[in-house]
């Protein structure tokens, strides 16, 4: 779900993986609701999100809380719920690397818990400051890099792309103000020059707006190129 912090709707957005489907083939659960990430008392919830994931990982032969065989249809739901849980913390640490600084705070999961009695984490949540720069150059730089995280991962969700599309209008609303920018300053020289040179034609307003723009996109592409580049996890 797509949510807002604070009173401004463009100052936190969150990037949630997609819930993937447990039991049977794609068929998801209705009889074991998802649990809340963290109680409210819980210390460092993430190191032990990240714990808890690695040791699902490791275990052995899952059996029931009473030490009872889980039954093979259980074990096949078992199966199910890890992979979920990988797939889903690798999606949210995908967005944390990509987003870098913009990132506020770790991830944030929700747990289903499983015929072994682990709890599993089947969603999660990134939040991420989508707030403009103080400049417009600045503006751009940061809509492309929470574009980059929103798509980060292999497989974004619909939020995931509702983000991108939000930081794309960004970008594109900054790339305006620099043109207008330095349209404003290439308007102003042109005068100067005109009136110091004789015998020069100056450009006519289009052209100067058009050269602004060309300045903007440039700058752009110089911002895009010296963005960090961040591997995708397998």
């Amino acid at each position: 779900m797509l949510s807002a912090i604070g009173n401004s709707p463009s100052l936190d957005w969150f990037l949630p993986a997609r819930r993937a489907a447990v039991g049977g083939r794609g068929e998801t659960r209705t009889n074991a609701p998802a649990e809340a990430a963290a109680s409210p008392g819980e210390k460092n919830p993430e190191a032990a999100d990240e714990a808890q994931g690695k040791s699902l990982s490791s275990s052995s032969e899952a059996v029931k809380p009473g030490g009872e065989p889980l039954s093979e249809g259980e074990q096949r739901e078992v199966q199910e719920l890890k992979k979920t849980d990988q797939e889903v913390r690798q999606h949210e640490q995908q967005h944390i690397a990509a987003g870098g600084s913009l990132v506020r705070g770790g991830a944030s999961y929700s747990y289903q818990t499983g015929p072994d009695g682990k709890r599993y984490a089947v969603g999660g949540e990134v939040s991420i400051d989508t707030s403009e720069g103080r400049t417009p150059e600045e503006t751009l730089s940061r809509a492309r890099r929470i574009r980059a995280a929103a798509l980060a991962p292999a497989n974004p969700s619909p939020q995931d792309r509702s983000v991108a599309a939000a930081a794309s209008q960004m970008e594109m609303r900054a790339i305006q103000e620099i043109a207008q920018k330095n349209m404003a300053e290439s308007s102003g020289e042109t005068t100067a020059g005109a009136e110091n040179a004789s015998g020069q034609i100056a450009p006519s307003p289009g052209e100067s707006a058009a050269q602004a723009y060309r300045q903007a996109s440039a700058f752009g592409q110089a911002e895009s190129a010296n963005a960090p580049r961040f591997s995708a996890f397998a």
